[in-house]
């Protein structure tokens, strides 16, 4: 069982920063929100490091008798996240008339991809629409509707024709009703 005492006398950024440190690996990355928990900071560049580790590695080579095999790998790679003046996932800059806004979590977002492989970058190629990825990583459908009930929410989104994406995985049920697993996974 967790508990997380809180002192309602306390700023309420101090009270993320402590939570921060404990179960956010990223502070540079997310700022408190009251509504949402918190959500991406903004105009800012990440470079997140990825170390995977494993004892024991074997591939099989395609339309090969040939099987590569390695124990003890280390393997480090890194991925640069770019958020706009809104903390949105950047997007290739069109001016148009047209918008499509994404919702969802880190799949949407592009977690472990760089800004020019995430479906927001795709998507800006192939279409003349803006592309805005409001998607953060552990977002469910909660966040998605405080984010749309943000008073600055109309200010950014002011074109003629906008469109909105919410990209559903099962998950997300269990983080609306806050079941325990998901609990003891964040909380």
């Amino acid at each position: 069982m967790s508990f997380l005492l809180i002192n309602f006398n306390e700023n309420p950024d101090d009270i993320f920063s402590k939570f921060r440190q404990e179960k956010f690996p990223y502070p540079n990355l997310y700022s408190f929100d009251k509504t949402l928990g918190y959500k991406h900071k903004p105009n800012i560049e990440f470079n997140k490091v990825i170390y995977t580790s494993t004892t024991n590695f074997s591939y099989s080579m395609p339309y090969t008798n040939r099987i590569i095999s390695a124990s003890n790998i280390n393997l480090f790679s890194s991925v640069l996240y770019t958020t706009d003046a809104y903390g949105r996932r950047i997007s290739p800059q069109k001016t148009g008339k047209k918008t499509i806004l994404l919702f969802g979590c880190s799949y949407i977002f592009g977690e472990e991809l760089n800004n020019n492989e995430t479906i927001n970058y795709y998507l800006s190629e192939i279409t003349d629409y803006e592309i805005h990825n409001y998607a953060v990583s552990g977002y469910g459908t909660q966040q998605m509707l405080g984010i749309l009930d943000e008073e600055n929410f109309t200010i950014e989104e002011v074109n003629q024709s906008v469109y909105a994406l919410y990209f559903y995985i099962p998950e997300h049920i269990r983080r609306v009703i806050g079941d325990m697993q998901t609990y003891n996974l964040w909380g």
